[in-house]
């Protein structure tokens, strides 16, 4: 590695985030990779939440809806604080849900990977704030899970 992370116009040093991570580089490209995901499941749960059949239905996407809007917004902090850049708009990805059920087995899958991927980024690091910010949004991403085969269980009994 030449010591730089390409970021857009400016390079990201990276001989100054060693200390913090077993691969700056690697944790910066998944911490993008979050980000992105976190905005497109904002999209995702506005969509679901419009759809949804019922108020307890509704309930439960909005709390996974809410969590994911704070999530973005910490995982944009960090991403600020680690490289004095912004986050960058995440390109307009249309949802298009067919099928209430199907969208909830799809919204499963995601959140099941989202926790691999926060898992991942939790042991790249030496930093305990870090480590416990990455903790708390994995957590929140296993209760969504949970929230969604709980709504998919429901909708047999509709």
């Amino acid at each position: 590695m030449n010591g730089e992370i390409g970021c857009g116009e400016r390079k990201l040093e990276t001989y100054k985030l060693w200390h913090i991570f077993r691969d700056p580089g690697e944790f910066i490209y998944n911490l993008n990779k979050a980000i992105k995901g976190q905005a497109e499941a904002i999209k995702f749960y506005k969509e679901l939440r419009n759809i949804a059949p019922n108020t307890f239905h509704k309930r439960q996407v909005e709390h996974a809806l809410e969590d994911e809007r704070k999530h973005y917004h910490i995982l944009g902090s960090l991403y600020n604080h680690l490289t004095d850049r912004r986050v960058q708009p995440v390109d307009e990805i249309p949802v298009n849900i067919k099928s209430y059920r199907e969208a909830l087995k799809e919204a499963v899958e995601d959140e099941l990977m989202a926790v691999e991927l926060y898992r991942s980024m939790y042991l790249s690091t030496f930093d305990i704030a870090i480590r416990d910010l990455l903790f708390d949004i994995m957590n929140d991403e296993m209760e969504h899970a949970d929230r969604l085969t709980l709504l998919y269980a429901d909708l047999a009994l509709l």
